[in-house]
């Protein structure tokens, strides 16, 4: 097939996934609803669109959901945040690692490269209390992943996944210590351990995965996605996103304390020295202002007389009853925005505006262990709440600072409360946001 029929073949798959944007899954389908097969697993909303909109039948051993095009079909949840923004829910898992065929692949024949260099991205809105079959399309576009400006980031993801593998260390293999493509778990409470091949060491069953931040990036960036297939039959060079590696990250930083940020922003908000400060860092040093956006980082600042951290840290991220009820640890945005970022404290003086210091740090893995055991105290807490019968607002009791685990929840400052609608009863709760515990910072290695 050549170039000019192959873009007409995209143009045609792209025109019709295009038409049913803003319609429910159950819009789609039509009279046709009772003649699509799916299973109640995670894979359902693919199979749905891809026998409701292209009309191409399950089978078992199909490479790609587009064979003819070497294209494959990925729908992306989004939903909802607290500001009433769409937002990515969790990462896009993408096909399964084999750690006996990894070491013996280069990154060109990868499995990796070859199932998911093109992808059909189709984002739709996940609602908690609503049926699968209403939630509604977003948008859909087909992408090129080796003609986006991430493309460098994650061939070095791959290879460090395929290094551990080589040194018979799968085991050690985790979703926090790569940017952009990940080694996930594909079900936490299937465990699944499997033999790796220079190593007695039994290592957990993973999967690829693209994680939040590089999925916002390819979702909200263009406003025209026919942009995306243009790009893949121009000539025109990437500019790639530079790594940094930590060590790099803190030489940088080192080199601009004592900075006066305040000119950075004329924003009054509550977090304007934040806004203040990624400006700065976008004007002067855009290659890691990039960089931290896409990749497994979380920014955020500490207002302080001291250039050291004396308490715990604020992830502002808010409780969401509906996620914890509803998801498992491991598939949570909480777990993915929060559990597995390398945090960035800046600490600024609130006197002078100036850089005091920083600290970098991410919870081990013990810590996140202690981060699972808050969250699903949280969902036995909300879960005894709804099975009361009072119609005032109810004081939960989540864990605590005292309880000593790697995080506790503590009610936010702007006093509101969150009405849930849950089993066809109202529940009232203050709104809590998860903290970092000092203990976690002090004691990272």
């Amino acid at each position: 097939m050549n170039d000019k029929q192959y873009k007409q073949d995209l143009l045609e798959v792209f025109e019709i996934a295009q038409k049913v944007k803003g319609k429910t899954l159950r819009e789609i389908a039509g009279d046709n609803l009772d003649d699509i097969r799916y299973f109640d697993n995670k894979e359902k909303v693919k199979h749905f669109i891809q026998q409701a909109v292209f009309n191409i039948p399950l089978y078992s051993k199909m490479e790609y959901t587009f064979e003819d095009l070497d294209l494959e079909l990925k729908p992306i949840a989004l939903k909802y945040n607290k500001f009433n923004e769409l937002t990515v829910k969790e990462r896009l898992v993408l096909n399964d690692i084999y750690y006996d065929e990894i070491v013996n692949e280069t990154f060109k024949t990868s499995k990796f490269i070859n199932k998911n260099q093109l992808l059909l991205i189709m984002p739709y809105i996940y609602e908690y209390d609503k049926d699968f079959l209403d939630f509604k399309i977003y948008d859909a576009f087909i992408i090129d992943i080796t003609r986006q400006k991430e493309f460098y980031l994650i061939v070095n993801d791959w290879l460090a996944i395929q290094e551990k593998v080589k040194k018979g260390k799968a085991e050690e293999l985790n979703e926090g210590f790569t940017n952009i493509l990940s080694a996930c778990t594909k079900s936490q409470s299937r465990i699944d351990l499997k033999k790796q091949p220079y190593s007695n060491v039994l290592a957990r069953f993973r999967s690829y995965s693209f994680n939040i931040n590089f999925l916002k990036e390819i979702i909200f960036k263009k406003q025209k996605k026919i942009d995306y297939i243009n790009e893949i039959f121009e000539e025109n060079e990437i500019s790639d996103i530079v790594e940094f590696k930590n060590d790099k990250i803190q030489d940088y930083l080192t080199s601009i304390i004592g900075t006066d940020i305040s000119t950075y922003t004329q924003s009054k908000a509550n977090q304007w020295h934040q806004i203040a400060f990624e400006n700065f860092l976008k004007e002067n040093n855009k290659d890691l202002f990039d960089f931290l956006k896409t990749a497994n980082y979380k920014l955020i600042h500490k207002l302080t007389d001291y250039a050291h951290i004396q308490e715990q840290i604020p992830t502002n991220y808010e409780l969401d009853a509906m996620e914890i009820l509803h998801d498992e640890f491991e598939d949570s945005t909480f777990y993915q925005e929060i559990i597995l970022k390398t945090y960035i404290v800046i600490m600024i003086d609130k006197n002078t505006n100036e850089l005091l210091n920083y600290k970098l740090f991410r919870l081990s893995d013990e810590d996140i262990k202690k981060a699972q055991t808050v969250f699903y105290n949280a969902k036995k807490e909300i879960e005894n709440l709804i099975s009361q019968d009072s119609k005032e607002e109810v004081e939960p009791n989540f864990t605590k600072i005292k309880d000593n685990l790697s995080i506790h929840l503590r009610k936010s400052k702007k006093n509101t409360t969150t009405v849930y609608k849950l089993n066809d009863k109202e529940i009232e709760i203050p709104t809590y946001e998860f903290w970092i515990n000092k203990n976690v910072i002090f004691n990272e290695k």
